[in-house]
């Protein structure tokens, strides 16, 4: 059974159908579903626990089509199930490979709103989020390519840059338990993002506050003097060349002091 065939019902007529397997359908009920639950599947397998349900052969797939169909019509506006969530991923994923970096995230910052929404009055993990979606995609590496997307766009275009703080700042609001490494990515992706957005004074000073908090990591001083001696707002070489050597100082990890070193040979 497919997506469409289910689709081509009215709502009356895939709710009646529900029921004649056994499963009573109750509106009210099922959008508070929807709000707890983030997969269409998951919905029909709790249907299918819940309730004797009298399904054979292509009648299997009909709880979990209609749950998804269903979900569609009925739920709020930003609340997809995980299965049309999976649909933007890979069409995002598409315009990704093909260096639309515009286009990539536009559409992923649309699945972005949903996942931020679900997480909204609840303490998400990226690991919890990883159980509720498992089979149809990885959260983790979503949040990478959408974040990819925004560094390309962001210094082509001075709107993608503000979206870029923008995606930072709610994935560090909304994921406030995750380990020391990817906060400091994180906060260091927002430092960086100001400086794109040309402001150099906000810039140093969430690098300052991140050089407070993290005081042994060199990527602070690495990404620090990225703002100062490389790309479109580049301003100050002299100053880059300074926090690549802090940077260099810091540095245990051979790969950590290479990094410094490749920056530093640049200005030579």
């Amino acid at each position: 059974m497919t997506y469409g065939e289910v689709d081509a019902l009215s709502t009356s007529q895939i709710a009646d159908r529900l029921q004649e397997m056994g499963i009573p359908f109750s509106q009210e009920q099922f959008l508070l579903q929807v709000e707890e639950m983030f997969t269409a599947e998951r919905i029909a397998d709790h249907w299918w626990n819940q309730y004797p349900v009298q399904a054979e052969g292509r009648n299997k797939d009909f709880p979990w089509l209609a749950a998804w169909v269903l979900w569609e019509r009925l739920a709020p506006g930003k609340n997809l199930p995980g299965e049309r969530l999976m649909g933007l991923i890979r069409e995002g994923a598409a315009k990704l490979q093909a260096r639309d970096w515009r286009s990539a995230c536009d559409i992923f910052l649309s699945a972005w709103e949903v996942l931020k929404k679900k997480c909204r009055n609840r303490s998400c993990t990226l690991d919890y989020l990883e159980k509720q979606f498992a089979g149809l995609f990885f959260v983790n590496n979503f949040i990478q390519d959408l974040g990819l997307a925004l560094d390309n766009a962001a210094v082509r275009d001075p709107i993608y840059a503000q979206k870029r703080l923008q995606f930072y700042q709610e994935v560090l609001e909304t994921f406030v338990h995750e380990d020391a490494d990817m906060v400091h990515q994180l906060r260091r992706a927002v430092a960086d993002s100001f400086g794109l957005l040309g402001d150099y004074a906000r810039a140093d000073e969430e690098f300052s506050r991140l050089a407070h908090d993290f005081p042994a990591n060199p990527w602070t001083y690495i990404g620090w003097g990225d703002l100062y001696g490389f790309g479109p707002n580049a301003t100050d070489p002299i100053r880059a060349q300074e926090l690549y050597r802090k940077a260099l100082e810091l540095a245990e990890d051979p790969f950590d002091r290479e990094a410094a070193l490749e920056r530093l040979e640049d200005f030579s």
